[in-house]
């Protein structure tokens, strides 16, 4: 089963279970589409994180988000 994550109408991320070499994984897969388009496909970017990995980010996000202390970024080409 995956699921689809979507960020804009023309990229989402895919996230499923998979099994690698009897090792189960979570597959995190960025997709793309053009807006006259119905189906999605495939990014290069993507990662595979196994499922210690998984849990470990799991408590990280949540103690994040918990503790509500953002870093702002700047994306500004000026400074």
């Amino acid at each position: 089963m995956d699921k689809l994550v979507k960020i804009s109408d023309t990229k989402a991320i895919r996230i499923e279970g998979v099994i690698v070499r009897g090792e189960r994984y979570v597959s995190l897969r960025q997709m793309y589409r053009k807006k006259d388009q119905k189906e999605w496909q495939h990014a290069k970017q993507g990662i595979m994180l196994d499922i210690e990995k998984i849990s470990k980010i799991r408590r990280y996000i949540k103690e994040v988000v918990e503790a509500d202390e953002f870093v702002e970024l700047n994306f500004d080409k000026d400074k």
